[in-house]
Protein backbone atom coordinates (compact mmCIF):
# COMPACT_ATOMS: atom_id res chain seq x y z
CA UNK A 1 0.00 0.00 0.00
CA UNK A 2 1.42 3.27 -1.07
CA UNK A 3 0.74 6.52 0.79
CA UNK A 4 0.81 9.60 -1.32
CA UNK A 5 1.76 12.91 0.28
CA UNK A 6 -0.86 14.56 -1.83
CA UNK A 7 -3.66 12.57 -0.07
CA UNK A 8 -2.30 13.37 3.41
CA UNK A 9 -2.16 17.08 2.67
CA UNK A 10 -5.68 17.03 1.18
CA UNK A 11 -7.01 15.22 4.28
CA UNK A 12 -5.51 17.75 6.70
CA UNK A 13 -6.84 20.73 4.69
CA UNK A 14 -10.35 19.27 4.53
CA UNK A 15 -10.33 18.45 8.25
CA UNK A 16 -9.57 22.09 9.11
CA UNK A 17 -12.57 23.27 7.07
CA UNK A 18 -14.95 20.81 8.72
CA UNK A 19 -17.95 22.18 10.65
CA UNK A 20 -17.69 19.51 13.33
CA UNK A 21 -15.76 21.69 15.79
CA UNK A 22 -17.10 24.79 17.53
CA UNK A 23 -16.86 27.87 15.39
CA UNK A 24 -17.74 28.82 11.89
CA UNK A 25 -20.54 30.82 10.39
CA UNK A 26 -23.24 28.15 10.80
CA UNK A 27 -22.68 27.87 14.54
CA UNK A 28 -22.74 31.64 14.96
CA UNK A 29 -26.04 31.92 13.09
CA UNK A 30 -27.60 29.12 15.16
CA UNK A 31 -26.45 30.74 18.41
CA UNK A 32 -27.75 34.15 17.33
CA UNK A 33 -31.14 32.71 16.38
CA UNK A 34 -31.36 30.87 19.71
CA UNK A 35 -30.66 34.05 21.66
CA UNK A 36 -33.22 35.98 19.58
CA UNK A 37 -35.84 33.31 20.21
CA UNK A 38 -35.22 33.43 23.98
CA UNK A 39 -35.52 37.25 24.03
CA UNK A 40 -38.82 37.12 22.13
CA UNK A 41 -40.25 34.45 24.46
CA UNK A 42 -39.29 36.38 27.59
CA UNK A 43 -40.83 39.58 26.22
CA UNK A 44 -44.12 37.75 25.55
CA UNK A 45 -44.14 36.41 29.09
CA UNK A 46 -43.55 39.88 30.54
CA UNK A 47 -46.31 41.34 28.39
CA UNK A 48 -48.68 38.60 29.55
CA UNK A 49 -48.11 39.32 33.23
CA UNK A 50 -48.55 43.08 32.82
CA UNK A 51 -52.02 42.71 31.27
CA UNK A 52 -53.62 40.47 33.85
CA UNK A 53 -54.78 40.47 37.44
CA UNK A 54 -55.24 37.93 40.21
CA UNK A 55 -57.66 37.04 42.99
CA UNK A 56 -56.94 35.11 46.15
CA UNK A 57 -57.95 34.73 49.75
CA UNK A 58 -58.78 32.35 52.59
CA UNK A 59 -61.95 30.42 53.35
CA UNK A 60 -62.75 30.08 57.05
CA UNK A 61 -65.43 28.99 59.49
CA UNK A 62 -65.32 30.49 63.00
CA UNK A 63 -61.54 31.12 63.18
CA UNK A 64 -60.53 27.89 61.46
CA UNK A 65 -59.63 27.16 57.86
CA UNK A 66 -61.93 25.22 55.52
CA UNK A 67 -59.69 22.94 53.44
CA UNK A 68 -61.10 21.36 50.28
CA UNK A 69 -63.69 24.08 49.64
CA UNK A 70 -64.62 24.62 45.99
CA UNK A 71 -64.20 28.13 44.62
CA UNK A 72 -65.90 28.92 41.31
CA UNK A 73 -64.92 32.13 39.50
CA UNK A 74 -67.11 33.20 36.56
CA UNK A 75 -66.32 36.08 34.20
CA UNK A 76 -69.67 37.90 33.86
CA UNK A 77 -68.89 39.18 30.34
CA UNK A 78 -67.86 35.83 28.80
CA UNK A 79 -69.37 33.27 31.24
CA UNK A 80 -65.97 31.56 31.32
CA UNK A 81 -65.67 29.58 34.55
CA UNK A 82 -62.56 28.69 36.55
CA UNK A 83 -62.76 26.22 39.44
CA UNK A 84 -60.27 25.68 42.25
CA UNK A 85 -60.14 23.74 45.52
CA UNK A 86 -58.78 25.49 48.61
CA UNK A 87 -55.60 24.19 50.22
CA UNK A 88 -55.07 22.75 53.69
CA UNK A 89 -54.96 26.25 55.19
CA UNK A 90 -58.15 27.27 53.32
CA UNK A 91 -56.29 29.46 50.85
CA UNK A 92 -56.98 29.80 47.13
CA UNK A 93 -55.49 31.92 44.32
CA UNK A 94 -56.44 32.56 40.70
CA UNK A 95 -53.61 34.03 38.60
CA UNK A 96 -53.40 35.57 35.12
CA UNK A 97 -57.02 36.71 35.12
CA UNK A 98 -58.35 38.84 32.30
CA UNK A 99 -59.37 42.22 33.76
CA UNK A 100 -63.12 42.43 34.23
CA UNK A 101 -66.04 41.71 36.52
CA UNK A 102 -66.38 38.28 38.09
CA UNK A 103 -68.94 36.33 40.12
CA UNK A 104 -67.50 34.13 42.90
CA UNK A 105 -69.04 31.23 44.80
CA UNK A 106 -67.65 29.23 47.72
CA UNK A 107 -68.97 25.78 48.63
CA UNK A 108 -67.96 22.91 50.89
CA UNK A 109 -69.72 19.86 52.31
CA UNK A 110 -71.71 20.81 55.41
CA UNK A 111 -71.73 24.54 54.54
CA UNK A 112 -74.13 26.80 52.64
CA UNK A 113 -72.93 28.00 49.24
CA UNK A 114 -71.76 31.60 49.61
CA UNK A 115 -71.87 33.90 46.61
CA UNK A 116 -70.33 37.23 45.68
CA UNK A 117 -72.37 38.69 42.79
CA UNK A 118 -69.73 41.10 41.52
CA UNK A 119 -66.04 41.73 42.07
CA UNK A 120 -63.79 43.69 39.72
CA UNK A 121 -60.28 42.53 38.85
CA UNK A 122 -58.04 45.16 37.25
CA UNK A 123 -54.66 45.03 35.56
CA UNK A 124 -51.76 44.46 37.99
CA UNK A 125 -54.11 44.21 40.97
CA UNK A 126 -54.51 41.24 43.28
CA UNK A 127 -57.51 41.79 45.55
CA UNK A 128 -57.88 39.48 48.54
CA UNK A 129 -61.37 38.08 49.09
CA UNK A 130 -61.62 36.23 52.41
CA UNK A 131 -64.85 34.26 52.88
CA UNK A 132 -66.47 33.01 56.07
CA UNK A 133 -68.82 30.08 55.46
CA UNK A 134 -72.04 29.30 57.34
CA UNK A 135 -72.96 25.73 58.33
CA UNK A 136 -75.96 24.30 56.51
CA UNK A 137 -77.17 22.64 53.33
CA UNK A 138 -74.76 23.21 50.37
CA UNK A 139 -77.77 23.63 48.04
CA UNK A 140 -78.83 26.73 49.97
CA UNK A 141 -77.23 29.83 48.44
CA UNK A 142 -76.53 32.88 50.59
CA UNK A 143 -74.76 36.17 50.11
CA UNK A 144 -71.14 35.80 51.10
CA UNK A 145 -69.92 37.04 54.44
CA UNK A 146 -66.67 38.26 52.88
CA UNK A 147 -63.91 40.74 53.53
CA UNK A 148 -62.37 42.38 50.47
CA UNK A 149 -59.04 44.14 50.59
CA UNK A 150 -57.47 45.66 47.51
CA UNK A 151 -53.72 45.36 47.15
CA UNK A 152 -51.69 46.34 44.12
CA UNK A 153 -49.18 43.85 42.84
CA UNK A 154 -45.47 44.36 43.44
CA UNK A 155 -44.87 45.86 39.99
CA UNK A 156 -45.51 49.42 41.20
CA UNK A 157 -43.11 52.36 41.27
CA UNK A 158 -40.59 52.62 44.07
CA UNK A 159 -40.27 56.14 45.46
CA UNK A 160 -37.22 56.90 47.55
CA UNK A 161 -36.50 59.66 50.07
CA UNK A 162 -34.75 61.87 47.51
CA UNK A 163 -37.78 61.88 45.21
CA UNK A 164 -40.13 62.92 48.03
CA UNK A 165 -37.88 65.70 49.38
CA UNK A 166 -37.10 66.90 45.85
CA UNK A 167 -40.81 67.25 45.08
CA UNK A 168 -41.42 69.27 48.25
CA UNK A 169 -38.69 71.82 47.40
CA UNK A 170 -40.52 73.06 44.31
CA UNK A 171 -43.69 75.13 44.75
Amino acid sequence: MTVHWRNIIYFTVCRKRSSVGFGGRRHFVRAALSVLLMVVCVSFLCAQSDSSGALGGTITFLNGAVPGATVVLTNTATNQTLTMVSGENGSYRFSLLVPGTYRVSFSAPGFKTSQVPSITVSVSEAPTLDASLEPGNPREKVECNCRLSLAASSSGTLVDHKTITGAADHP
